[in-house]
């Protein structure tokens, strides 16, 4: 769920304007298999908040309520369905935690510091 500030893609038809932002927008929805599951407005005449799931039975009951606080946005409210494997013994089938401790953080922060 998130707020992509698209007020000009068509969600219904997948129809939007041909630029950078918009075809980035359109190409990560596709190349992932992507849904997206807010049909009414969210902000204004806009559908700027989306849910995008990868299985189209992943995600049911969406309605939509009134901002909360001084939110000028719509609340979506839904349920997603997950269906998790239960694992008696996690090591056993390969699962792991991972470990963060080992992670370059500083490659990671200087990385994110030119992300725009």
């Amino acid at each position: 769920m998130g707020d992509l500030n698209l007020p000009e893609f068509d969600w219904h038809s997948f129809t939007h304007p041909c630029n950078a932002l918009y075809n980035a927008a359109a190409d990560f929805v596709c190349y992932n298999g992507l849904s997206q599951f807010i049909t009414k407005l969210t902000r204004s005449n806009n559908i700027l908040d989306v849910v995008l799931c990868s299985d189209v039975l992943g995600c049911e009951y969406i309605n939509m309520h009134l901002p909360i606080g001084i939110s000028d946005y719509n609340t979506a409210v839904f349920e997603v369905n997950l269906s998790l494997p239960i694992y008696r013994n996690a090591s056993a089938v390969g699962l792991v935690s991972p470990d963060y401790s080992k992670a370059d953080w500083d490659n990671i922060n200087s990385y994110m510091v030119n992300c725009n």
